[in-house]
């Protein structure tokens, strides 16, 4: 046991500490009823050491509990149940990804006339434009195409192409759009964005 002795106030106290923040201060001078004031301090201690091994033994036993609870809990509640939906959705993931693997075969593409680049149209929203940190297809070498110039849109019924409030406009198949106005692809439509001309081509 730590003790120590301290002056304040003129009298002088012994201390004895149980942690580095607690302890207790009894004058020298004190006397106790029954016994001696440093056999009483001990006791107490000792009954504050008994005091917190119990509560850290309760706190265990809950902890214990608690986690059996929620597993039992999870039984009764059909953790079989989260399972079968976690099992169902990596079904689901493969099916999907089997699904996109047969539809890349035959994913609509754009050639670029200029250059006789093969630009494959690989998202529902594609976007094309000369902001390369932005659209999907970036239109170099031609400063007349807008940042984010025009979408190719895929729905349910085809493609569609969509511009974008470009500056020089789009075209389809020499017919221009109204900003924000869709008008659907067919193979062989010829899309332009300002004199940048592309064909759409569908297998």
């Amino acid at each position: 046991m730590n003790t120590k002795k301290i002056t304040k106030d003129g009298k002088t106290y012994n201390v004895w500490k149980v942690s580095e923040n607690t302890g207790f201060y009894l004058a020298e001078d004190i006397a106790t009823e029954g016994g001696d004031a440093e056999e009483l301090i001990a006791d107490m201690i000792a009954i504050c050491g008994e005091l917190g091994a119990k509560a850290e033994e309760l706190s265990d036993e809950n902890s214990t509990t608690n986690e059996e609870t929620m597993s039992n809990d999870a039984e009764e509640s059909g953790a079989t149940d989260v399972f079968d939906e976690l099992q169902k959705a990596a079904d689901d993931s493969l099916e999907l990804k089997n699904g996109t693997r047969k539809l890349n075969e035959k994913l609509p593409y754009l050639v670029r006339r200029s250059t006789g680049e093969k630009i494959v149209i690989n998202r529902n929203i594609f976007k094309l434009g000369k902001d390369a940190a932005y659209v999907d297809y970036f239109v170099n070498n031609n400063p007349t195409v807008s940042r984010s110039h025009a979408d190719i849109l895929r729905k349910k019924d085809g493609y569609y192409a969509k511009d974008k409030g470009s500056l020089n406009h789009t075209f389809v198949d020499g017919k221009k759009l109204e900003p924000e106005t869709s008008v659907k692809l067919k193979s062989g439509s010829l899309l332009q964005l300002s004199d940048e001309v592309f064909e759409f081509i569908e297998e």
